[in-house]
């Protein structure tokens, strides 16, 4: 089953300048950080390294930057929706 996910895209002060949709399938991320990655960058035509957060049980933004973090970070899904913040550098 694919798990739909919502990307956001922050602003250098925090807030929220556009958000975006995808779905993925377990096959393609499933401890896969580069094809998130990869697929985040071509929705938003980014160029450059991103960093990718996600919010935790406290709601802290909690960076992740690996496959195992990655596999860390699905256990967040809320709503059965996968949301993901960026910040491109």
């Amino acid at each position: 089953m694919s798990v739909p996910v919502k990307v956001h895209l922050l602003g250098k002060d925090g807030s929220v300048m556009e958000v975006r949709r995808f779905d993925l399938s377990p096959a393609y991320y499933h401890r896969n950080l580069e094809s998130v990655n990869t697929m985040i960058t071509k929705l938003f035509n980014l160029k450059g390294i991103l960093k990718l957060f996600y919010k935790d049980e406290d709601g802290d933004m909690v960076a992740f930057s690996s496959d195992d973090e990655l596999a860390t970070a699905l256990k967040y899904i809320k709503d059965n929706t996968f949301r993901v913040f960026i910040k491109s550098s």
